[in-house]
């Protein structure tokens, strides 16, 4: 209940706010039931992770009247990430040519395109969006600080910034499974028997745990071929 001695209620910057007489929680189980209320009005604002549903049922009358707004809001936060996260203490995935491999494999492009709408930008590194992102090459008060650990550090690090692999323009994901077969050709890894197995004739098969609430059971994929909404 509102509180009658509230010591700011008569201050400018506060009038109307944080003196409510009465305060409603709404619950909603699912993103559904959450997007259908925002939809007739039952709240005010509504943040959305979903491409599907920001590109095909963020929609209707209110929406068609000015009721609601739909809009982007550009910022200079950490654009955070999706992804899945290679445990390298299994020692087929210690091999950082088979992780460059999975990589390489990837079809991104495809991915964003038919399944995406386009609304996402591939991550490049853990400070994108901002001021600390790595771009070209490195500066030389950056090699400066980089040299003393020659030799102790991957090469890549004196090198450009890291540039995912792409399945457009001039590249195609034919190209890309084939350097991903020759990476995992140098790990020890190839075909037999329709399956890549090493010079012990153990397979390499990833085990990857979804947390989805659809999810049932941890599923097992193949190595290098099968595509990831990931």
């Amino acid at each position: 209940m509102r509180d009658p001695g509230y010591w700011a209620r008569d201050l400018n910057v506060r009038k109307g706010t944080s003196n409510f007489d009465r305060i409603t929680v709404k619950i909603y189980k699912d993103n559904t039931a959450k997007l259908e209320a925002v939809k007739a009005g039952e709240f005010d604002l509504m943040r959305f992770f979903s491409a599907g549903d920001w590109a095909r049922r963020v929609n209707g009358r209110k929406f068609k009247t000015g009721e609601l707004v739909k809009g982007e809001f550009k910022h200079r936060l950490p654009s955070g990430f999706q992804s899945y996260i290679l445990n390298t203490r299994l020692p087929k995935l210690q091999d950082p040519r088979v992780r460059q491999a999975l990589g390489t494999a990837m079809d991104y492009e495809w991915m964003n395109r038919q399944m995406f709408y386009n609304s996402y930008q591939r991550v490049t590194g853990l400070f994108g969006n901002t001021d600390c992102k790595s771009t070209g090459l490195p500066s030389p008060e950056e090699l400066a600080l980089l040299e003393p650990w020659r030799g102790k550090i991957p090469d890549a690090a004196f090198g450009p910034a890291y540039e995912p692999p792409r399945t457009d323009g001039h590249n195609s994901l034919r190209d890309n499974l084939r350097k991903a077969r020759e990476l995992l050709r140098e790990a020890g890894w190839v075909v037999k028997d329709g399956v890549l197995r090493n010079a012990r004739g153990e397979t390499l098969t990833l085990e990857y745990l979804d947390s989805r609430k659809a999810a049932r059971a941890p599923s097992r994929r193949g190595c290098a071929t099968s595509r990831s909404s990931g």
